[in-house]
């Protein structure tokens, strides 16, 4: 299951190395609170560092904004460290009176809780990102480039598709619209195939696999050590009863699943998951030097949809052969598992990892 990326989240990077609009009207409408919204949106915490530590007047009031939901998290954190605190000390109470396993479970449980509370509190009251802040999951928001008035912006999307005229219990029917197939293009991604591509700037990306009955994370991290273009599909949901804010939301574009049974991973042999992964295509560019330069050019064609011509998954193909789409943003490139892997040093990483991200 490819189910998270280690995406680039600065939003004054998207400005400096793609030349870029930055659609901050957007940025800020995911942060405010109007219409009542009391849950804070997901968002890898370097999103949120890059607007609070901006020195751009432009985005001070969309700063605050994240400032308030900090402090609130904090606020409701605390009180309920306070609750395992006290949950702690009463199960500690128990077992000095009489040992029981129901004392012991409840003083493993609020331990765990307390170290995850704290950690937690710490991550909202750090100003330095760290590593696992450029994470992004299902359900979190993150920076993705689109075409829009022969321009390319920068606008926040939720990483789960939710397309335009679909009820808003979509969502839960289909949870696993985060990823688009490749063999689902052209059905149920139709409305969105040839009309609405993305592209999402990312450095890694994960899989989640199960090798002789346990679940193990791999990691994927271009060779080159560029940076990756992950072709998107993207929409722009809204509410026809008006109750609800409009959503902008997207889905990476992956491989076809490979037949069941084949190229299961074995011990020492991860790197053929990669042609699992292939729709999270590397750069082609060999020359550290001019990477950037590379990847401004050719994110270009993927972006003008439909002005470059896509009618079909296939008319997608010849394009690609064409070079009218680069091979390394399409989610199509040829060769298989094994020789795609060449491009990836693929890591395993322990499934505590995540926990607390």
């Amino acid at each position: 299951m490819r189910y998270s990326a280690q995406i680039e989240a600065d939003y004054k990077k998207f400005v400096r190395n793609f030349g870029t609009i930055v659609d901050i009207k957007a940025f800020a409408a995911l942060w405010l609170r109007d219409r009542g919204r009391e849950k804070r949106p997901k968002t890898p915490r370097a999103l949120d560092l890059s607007f609070l530590l901006s020195d751009d007047p432009a985005v001070s009031g969309l700063a605050s904004e994240i400032r308030q939901w900090d402090a609130q998290d904090v606020t409701q954190l605390e009180t309920e460290l306070f609750k395992q605190v006290k949950r702690l000390a009463d199960a500690e109470r128990k077992l000095a009176e009489k040992p029981t396993k129901t004392a012991a479970n409840e003083q493993r449980i609020a331990g765990n809780k307390i170290k995850q509370i704290k950690g937690r509190i710490a991550d909202l009251k750090r100003s330095k990102a760290e590593p696992r802040d450029f994470r992004m999951f299902p359900g979190y928001y993150c920076p993705v480039l689109v075409s829009e008035g022969g321009k390319v912006v920068v606008k926040p999307m939720r990483y789960e598709c939710r397309p335009a005229g679909k009820p808003a219990l979509y969502d839960t029917k289909y949870p696993g619209t985060y990823n688009a197939r490749r063999d689902n293009l052209e059905s149920f991604w139709k409305g969105q195939f040839g009309y609405t591509h993305g592209l999402m700037v990312a450095t890694k990306f994960y899989d989640h696999v199960e090798v002789n009955g346990e679940s193990q994370i791999l990691e994927f991290v271009p060779r080159t050590g560029e940076p990756m273009l992950i072709a998107c599909l993207w929409s722009h949901w809204a509410d026809p009863k008006g109750q609800e804010p409009d959503l902008l939301s997207f889905a990476a574009v992956m491989d076809d699943p490979e037949p069941e049974g084949r190229r299961r991973p074995r011990p020492n042999h991860h790197q053929h998951q990669a042609g699992a992964c292939a729709g999270l295509a590397e750069s082609g560019s060999s020359q550290p030097a001019g990477a950037l330069r590379h990847l401004r050019r050719q994110a270009a064609p993927v972006l003008r949809a439909p002005g470059c011509g896509i009618k079909s998954k296939a008319h997608w193909l010849v394009r690609e052969r064409q070079g009218i789409i680069p091979q390394f943003t399409s989610i199509c490139s040829a060769g298989n598992g094994p020789s795609r892997s060449r491009h990836f040093q693929v890591g395993i990483l322990p499934l505590d990892s995540e926990q607390g991200i």
